[in-house]
């Protein structure tokens, strides 16, 4: 049995390593089924920060440890975005751990953070991305699949390389995204325009209903990295230097609200839980809200009496 230590009064925590109660943590997250990537992105970012603070006593982590470590991170220039990112984990390592009295309870909390507008791509940049390749590299078709995917769904990459062949059913021009953040399931539109790329690219392959969509020469899914390598190359070779997989969900949401889409509508399209995420496209896209908003507006339209 670990040895008590007495600390502050009467308050005991068990004698327990930085890495021990890692490990715990780690094993716990596990137990609820969460999803490998969540699994790595606890792994990894608590990793980084114990090798930071150093393999100690979880009782005898302070709250200048966190401060120091956000201090190096505001060092290498990362965005509070990215900081807030690392700490969320940090807090529900910390959490769990003064929930099994390793640790006295102490708040945990990120640093403020301007709301940016993400990045999105410009439709000249789309357009030629979006232009049919005219090799026969199988990497760049691929890719372009890849992207017409990402925009045709705004669907994030890690569901995406979990896409099957037979999770796209033609006849009723529906995808089945299997594996979406919260290991949800989404049943999408597909439009025609997607349908025909879609088509297009399979007919270069033998492809079979099991085997993954955006896949390697031998069927198998690809790596995050590979298809990262990829369409960053296949968009400096078209001229784009603008290379976010994740700006191509952005510009899905935001060609969609300039296009009059429904709000509620599009939290069931991307898949989130609340609508106040959604909700943030239609404030950091404010500024497309002014298209063609003379012609609506009730007070101009009265004054030049377009309205009775």
């Amino acid at each position: 049995m670990p040895q008590l230590i007495t600390k502050l009064g009467d308050l005991q925590w068990e004698q327990i390593t930085v890495a021990e109660a890692l490990e715990q943590f780690i094993k716990k997250q596990k137990l609820k089924n969460l999803a490998p990537d969540t699994i790595c992105y606890y792994t990894e970012n608590l990793t980084r920060f114990i090798a930071f603070i150093g393999d100690k006593m979880v009782y005898e982590i302070k709250i200048s440890d966190i401060d120091n470590y956000v201090t190096s991170l505001y060092e290498k220039e990362l965005k509070p975005v990215t900081i807030n990112t690392k700490l969320r984990a940090i807090r529900a390592f910390l959490y769990f751990c003064m929930e099994n009295n390793y640790t006295q309870s102490f708040k945990v909390y990120t640093v403020k953070q301007n709301e940016e507008i993400p990045d999105t791509y410009t439709n000249k940049e789309l357009l030629r991305l979006l232009k049919k390749p005219k090799t026969n590299s199988w990497t760049e078709l691929r890719t372009w699949a890849f992207i017409n995917f990402a925009l045709g769904t705004g669907c994030r990459l890690a569901s995406i390389l979990e896409v099957k062949v037979g999770d796209l059913d033609f006849d009723n021009k529906l995808i089945t995204i299997r594996h979406a953040k919260g290991r949800k399931q989404l049943l999408l539109p597909m439009s025609d325009s997607l349908a025909e790329a879609m088509r297009f690219y399979l007919k270069f392959w033998n492809a079979e209903e099991q085997d993954i969509l955006i896949c390697n020469s031998q069927k198998q899914k690809l790596a995050r990295t590979t298809i990262e390598q990829d369409v960053r190359k296949y968009n400096i070779s078209r001229g784009v230097m603008r290379t976010s997989i994740h700006s191509f969900r952005h510009s899905y949401a935001r060609n969609y609200i300039k296009a009059g889409g429904d709000v509620t509508k599009l939290q069931r399209l991307l898949g989130h839980s609340t609508i106040q995420v959604t909700m943030k496209y239609i404030k950091l896209y404010g500024n497309d809200l002014s298209n063609g908003y003379e012609s609506l507006n009730p007070l101009t339209n009265i004054i030049n009496k377009r309205i009775e």
